[in-house]
């Protein structure tokens, strides 16, 4: 499955005498694998009026948070600055987008996967199926945010994943054993270097999602795994 960043805000210019895009009515869920450096904070704009103020998580899957998706499907999530001194515009607060994410309309739960990335756009966001139908029990989805193939041993399991795609995989059906050892490596040239070594325990009874990803700190490949559970209610601020 390719999968698609949108690393710019979307703009369409239009005429009076056009027709209003339409907007639908979703509820979003959030998780960040990792923070971007000053926006551990993001803003989402409210169904009705103003936004969400929505503390990122690294541990919980937050949501979920009712916000319209344009017709197209493009979501922006944003950050709040005040606005300069000689700005026409009398408001409080501005806010610039700092990620934009395309949701289908055949989603039903989509949960939105923040890693972060150099630029303006502070996060590269992805919208997956949180339901249990697209993702049962004792399986795991890996996504590859970073521009290098990877491939992960999990016990007698082996799997790999191509830059900017995602793979799912179910270790429990080709391991009889209780404990799996696992690796998770790049490949750079010719060469595999691992950048990810854990034990596991072979369970059936929950969902994992895996994110490898480039850290923008330090260029390093990191992976970062989250059970998908319910998510915690958190309200939002505003």
């Amino acid at each position: 499955m390719r999968l698609f960043f949108i690393l710019f805000p979307f703009v369409v210019l239009t005429s009076q005498a056009q027709i209003e895009p339409k907007e639908r009515l979703v509820n979003v869920y959030l998780y960040a694998a990792d923070y971007a450096k000053e926006h551990k904070t993001v803003y989402l704009a409210k169904s009705n009026k103003g936004y969400h103020e929505i503390g990122l998580s690294r541990a919980n899957i937050y949501g979920p948070f009712k916000t319209n998706v344009s017709e197209d499907g493009r979501l922006l999530l944003c950050q709040r600055q005040s606005p300069p001194p000689e700005a026409e515009t009398k408001v409080e607060y501005i806010y610039p987008p700092i990620a934009a994410v395309k949701i289908p309309g055949s989603m039903k739960e989509p949960l939105l996967i923040l890693v972060p990335t150099e630029g303006q756009m502070r996060y590269k966001a992805l919208a997956i199926e949180r339901s249990v139908t697209d993702f049962p029990m004792g399986s795991y989805k890996l996504i590859n945010f970073s521009s290098r193939n990877v491939r992960g041993i999990i016990g007698k399991t082996l799997m790999q994943v191509s830059a900017f795609k995602m793979t799912s995989f179910d270790p429990s059906k080709g391991n009889a054993d209780d404990r799996l050892n696992v690796q998770f490596q790049y490949r750079e040239g010719d060469r595999w270097h691992t950048f990810g070594s854990t034990t596991w325990a072979n369970r059936t009874d929950k969902r994992t999602l895996l994110c490898a990803y480039i850290s923008p700190d330090t260029g390093r490949m990191k992976i970062r795994g989250i059970p998908v559970k319910e998510p915690v209610k958190v309200p939002s601020k505003n």
